[in-house]
């Protein structure tokens, strides 16, 4: 997701260094037949996982800071969940869970920093355990996003 672009370099760097390929979403240039023709099954035999990543700083100035999905029939969304599996890496906002309850693998990062996305990718990778307490309560008080 926009705003917070250099994060999602780092991670798509850092996942491509590990040996992964990696497709970014083309805002600029969506992929019409993947979406409108293609469908899951176009998904499937290209991707063995989706990765979202969410760099949305917040600010004193602005108390509600949501993953906006595209307009075009939320075409960013994961509308494909039953078919190919999914995780959520959310840099600089612990509460994107709300907007996102459906994916199951769900890693909150807080920060942006070369340190901390090297840390999520070793996560990833198995080589170190998530061990961190929620500051916050990332579901953000909603039964069905803890479910």
């Amino acid at each position: 997701f926009k705003d917070g672009e250099g994060a999602i370099g780092m991670v798509k760097e850092k996942l491509e260094k590990e040996g992964f390929e990696v497709a970014l979403f083309d805002y600029a240039h969506p992929d019409f037949y993947e979406m409108f023709e293609g469908g899951v099954e176009d998904i499937k035999s290209k991707f063995d996982l989706a990765v979202y990543v969410a760099c949305i700083d917040t600010a004193s100035n602005q108390s509600v800071r949501r993953i906006d999905w595209v307009h075009l029939m939320a075409a960013d969304a994961p509308w494909f969940l039953n078919d190919v599996p999914a995780m959520f890496i959310s840099v600089a906002n612990p509460y994107h869970l709300l907007d996102a309850p459906m994916i199951k693998t769900f890693i909150n990062a807080y920060t942006p920093s070369e340190e901390v996305v090297d840390q999520v990718v070793e996560k990833i990778m198995g080589r170190s355990e998530f061990k961190g307490v929620n500051p916050v309560d990332p579901f953000c008080g909603v039964w069905g996003a803890e479910h």
